[in-house]
């Protein structure tokens, strides 16, 4: 009897796994804003995710290797060339991941938890502003303070650089879309444990509304 007891509980937490991810995935924030881009409203460069668990060869997370050093080279050209702007905010935002969530974080590999190096921003990013914000959850809005940054900084377009494609950047890019941002994705400034997954993730993007740009070309409109 005791044996079929532990059984039967054993079944029933296995059977909620995925009922507990899927709520944890869950945004929960109020500040659902819908927002309408326009000629006269700010841009907003979003650096997301670029940690040393994602970017360093020793890290719990890396992304595909190859794509390292352009991503870092054309994220900082960006920002070499917006810093200062009236017209452009830099906010950095960064994976911080509770103990609490254990279940996620073995699918992680325990990667960027609070606290811990991996969670660092790499070293090699160029750092102009103290508009830092963390965040927990895939998408930066799961964070209330980053839709008030953007509110604060009259922002009406994202551009969007970092990791990973199919995760943190489709649901922060979604996520803003869906609040009427105008959402610019720099395809070599954003990486994925492959440039196939990161590609895959970039092209149903922009099938919802993203546009898609290089570094190159993004860097030169602004000049233009």
């Amino acid at each position: 009897m005791k044996t079929k007891t532990v059984f039967s509980t054993f079944v029933i937490i296995t059977a909620l796994i995925p009922v507990i991810y899927f709520v944890s995935q869950l945004d929960f924030s109020t500040s659902h804003v819908d927002v309408q881009a326009k000629s006269n409203e700010n841009t907003a460069i979003l650096v997301l995710d670029i940690q040393k668990d994602f970017f360093d060869d020793n890290g719990k997370l890396p992304i595909e290797k190859t794509l390292i050093n352009p991503i870092l080279s054309n994220v900082n050209a960006i920002i070499n060339k917006m810093e200062g702007s009236d017209k452009h905010s830099i906010i950095y935002v960064a994976n911080e991941y509770q103990n609490i969530q254990f279940l996620l974080n073995r699918g992680r590999n325990f990667a960027a938890m609070k606290g811990t190096p991996g969670a660092e921003l790499d070293g090699r990013l160029k750092i102009v502003s103290d508009n830092f914000i963390s965040k927990n959850k895939p998408s930066a809005f799961s964070n209330p303070l980053f839709q008030e940054t953007l509110v604060q900084n009259n922002t009406g377009s994202l551009v969007i650089v970092g990791v990973y494609a199919e995760a943190c950047v489709a649901d922060t890019a979604k996520d803003a879309l869906k609040r009427g941002y105008s959402v610019i994705l720099i395809e070599d400034a954003i990486g994925s444990g492959s440039e196939i997954e990161r590609d895959k993730a970039l092209e149903a993007l922009a099938n919802q509304g993203a546009i898609i740009m290089t570094a190159t070309e993004y860097i030169n409109s602004i000049a233009n």
